[in-house]
């Protein structure tokens, strides 16, 4: 059993409530089960023999968000999802759910997790060789276009030539955040070996999900990108260009927040470049919401795959809605696509992706 090796974190967690309060999945369902301590008793049981997974075990490890505020919150530092992940990586191994199976099935046939056949793929011209190749990930490509030709409008404006990957495969994340991990690294090593065919000296993302996968799980994975390739998330890209002064900003006039990112922020490290970036056009009109960097609110960036979808991400959208609006936003600024669908219908004001956002400011 893969949660042989989390022991001590669920042994820990099984009897602590401190973190409860923070969970976004036991705060819509309101059963204890979706809690983080719920979760940790579930492990227990079966990692002391004392019950198999059941369907309501199964489905409350597949409620989890992922999104990590337990353990930012945790005082032990103990890192729950990683226990939890161990134990999809156990389910899936003898009991996969069938809507786990189902996103597998579509990554595998369609590119993307989304369960729509119809979904096409965006197609932009890149056949010119460039030092600096831009990574989609599927929910960009499939579904969220218009950030990829704002990226693509960026670079080209700081004076970059730059290239796609042609029928960009999966990066592995989300058969990784669903337990199946030996396709999930098959996936990623892929992906590996098409960035490198192409031979850049800057890979740039600007989904905050695929650039965790590139930066944390290649390595994990044996198999990270070289020294002499940078990765780049967006924001850094455009802080540098506009350091460089290779890239100027119209200044911003309306008081504008930032939506942080799980993957981004809390799971990577990069929490400052982005505000960098809207401060330069932005000012004093840039304001943070009361919980922001790695205590903020979950945006639900890997929780659109799993149990509930929109409906869950609409509960933590509109926490997030109001604390902006307290801050006195009229524009938050999203660093996924799955944070500003989950934010939109709760908001206000203006919710834009940050690329977008950046691209309309472009001189």
């Amino acid at each position: 059993m893969h949660i042989k090796k989390t022991k001590e974190i669920i042994k820990a967690c099984r009897y602590c409530l401190m973190c409860k309060h923070v969970c976004p999945s036991g705060s819509y369902s309101y059963f204890e089960s979706d809690y983080p301590r719920g979760r940790a008793l579930i492990m227990d049981r079966v990692l002391e023999g004392k019950q198999a997974y059941s369907q309501d075990m199964i489905d409350a490890l597949y409620n989890c968000f992922l999104c990590g505020s337990c353990h930012a919150h945790c005082e032990g530092n103990w890192d729950l999802p990683q226990a939890i992940k161990a134990a999809r990586g156990d389910i899936i191994a003898n009991n996969p759910p069938q809507r786990a199976q189902q996103i597998k099935q579509s990554i595998e046939k369609h590119g993307h997790p989304f369960l729509d056949q119809e979904l096409k793929p965006l197609e932009i011209d890149s056949s010119q060789p460039c030092a600096l190749v831009y990574i989609m990930g599927p929910h960009i490509r499939f579904k969220h276009s218009s950030i990829a030709k704002a990226a693509k409008a960026i670079i080209q404006a700081a004076g970059d030539c730059f290239s796609v990957l042609e029928d960009e495969p999966d990066c592995g994340a989300v058969l990784d955040l669903l337990g199946y991990r030996n396709q999930a690294e098959k996936a990623g090593k892929l992906l590996f070996e098409t960035i490198q065919q192409k031979g850049p000296k800057t890979v740039v993302v600007s989904d905050p999900l695929v650039y965790w996968c590139l930066k944390n799980l290649f390595p994990a994975w044996g198999f990270g990108l070289p020294g002499n390739i940078s990765l780049e998330h967006l924001s850094t890209y455009v802080l540098k260009k506009i350091q460089a002064g290779k890239l100027n900003l119209k200044k911003y006039d309306k008081r504008v927040t930032l939506i942080d990112s799980e993957y981004l922020c809390r799971f990577s490290g990069l929490c400052t470049e982005p505000r960098e970036v809207l401060v330069a056009a932005c000012g004093d009109n840039f304001v943070e919401m009361r919980h922001h960097q790695n205590q903020m609110l979950p945006t639900g960036e890997a929780a659109f795959m799993f149990n509930g979808g929109k409906a869950h991400g609409g509960v933590m959208g509109k926490r997030i809605a109001e604390e902006a609006v307290v801050a006195g936003a009229h524009t938050a600024v999203t660093l996924s696509a799955a944070a500003k669908e989950n934010i939109e219908d709760s908001f206000s004001g203006e919710v834009v992706e940050f690329g977008v956002f950046v691209q309309q400011l472009v001189e």
